[in-house]
């Protein structure tokens, strides 16, 4: 590898989970617009990432599954706390 360059992938609440890289077998140095893109795309892939996460996290806290199922259809189940269950039975 003779070229890296890479651009943090920054959290809005400032946690910075990885980095977005690039890296070629040609020696190279980046232009400043390079450098702005690839801030640009680390932005935007945290954009994508981040309400997968807050949805992942929220799915978990209230039993709730998502799952990709067969044809693009998804799958949704729902999981009630044992108190919820028990709540219910009286």
């Amino acid at each position: 590898m003779r070229f890296y360059a890479s651009s943090r992938l920054r959290a809005r609440s400032g946690h910075v989970p990885g980095t977005l890289c690039v890296f070629g077998h040609v020696v190279r140095e980046l232009t400043e617009g390079q450098a702005r893109s690839l801030d640009l795309l680390a932005h935007q892939v945290v954009d994508v990432l981040e309400p997968r996460r807050r949805t992942r996290l929220l799915t978990t806290a209230v039993g709730i599954g998502i799952t990709d199922g067969v044809d693009g259809v998804a799958a949704v189940w729902f999981t009630l706390p044992d108190a919820a269950n028990g709540a219910a039975r009286t």
